[in-house]
């Protein structure tokens, strides 16, 4: 009988959860229709997102965009990309991509940013763009563009490109450390510990590998627990190093 009841009250929660979207979707349109950019955008993201309408989500979207709105620009230009009839070339998705981007908009540089780095139909790859694009959003503390950043990085095999990239990458992940990226965290911990792109600093190692340890990453895990193993930065602590380890 508790089962049943149970059961009742979840649809009847559900039920209610969705008239009151109904409503808030009505209030957005009658704000919407008479100009109000940011319910327009509001409700676009609500037909995208919630109720998977490009239709109806590209109609009020394109309203807020047409105003210059930054986020309703990104929104269309994730619409136009998901386009499955293929009316929306990539020069297109990216046209609209550097209105919003040129704004500020994080997830706008993002995206730009993913473009570039890979390359698509019609956008050649171009790392200088990527790392511009990724860049602006990493400033902003977007801790994706950092880790896209690190891996630019990572991938290059010009000797001189990375040295140049060094210093800005060690940067970007210490802005990503304060920031509680535990990838971050893990990344530059690696470096201290072997000496790559900064001084060798087995304490900062250490300081850095617990960080991410803390928010679950094995790998730093697996590393703090060699150094505990050896007493690299750290005191000789076998317990430790098996829990770690372990």
């Amino acid at each position: 009988m508790k089962r049943i009841v149970a059961i009742f009250a979840f649809f009847i929660s559900m039920s209610f959860q969705t008239m009151a979207q109904d409503m808030d979707a009505d209030i957005l349109r009658s704000r919407a229709s008479n100009g109000d950019v940011e319910a327009a955008t509001l409700l676009g993201k609500y037909y995208f997102d919630i109720e998977k309408d490009a239709k109806e989500a590209e109609k009020w979207i394109t309203s807020a965009a047409d105003a210059g709105d930054a986020e309703a620009l990104y929104y269309l230009a994730r619409i136009y990309d998901e386009s499955r009839e293929g009316k929306h070339p990539n020069k297109e998705v990216v046209s609209v991509l550097e209105k919003s981007a040129g704004q500020g908009y994080a997830p706008a540089q993002i995206m730009l940013g993913k473009i570039y780095q890979f390359g698509r139909r019609g956008i050649p790859k171009d790392l200088k763009k990527a790392r511009m694009w990724y860049e602006m959003a990493a400033a902003k503390g977007a801790n994706e563009a950092m880790a896209q950043l690190n891996v630019i990085y990572q991938q290059s095999g010009d000797a001189n490109t990375k040295a140049a990239m060094a210093d800005e990458n060690v940067e970007w992940l210490e802005l990503g450390v304060k920031q509680g990226n535990a990838e971050a965290a893990l990344n530059l911990g690696k470096m201290a510990e072997t000496g790559r792109g900064v001084p060798q600093n087995y304490k900062r190692a250490a300081e850095l590998y617990q960080i991410a340890a803390d928010e679950g990453l094995v790998q730093a895990q697996a590393a703090l627990g060699k150094l505990y193993a050896n007493g690299d930065g750290v005191p000789q602590d076998n317990e430790k190093a098996v829990f770690f380890l372990s």
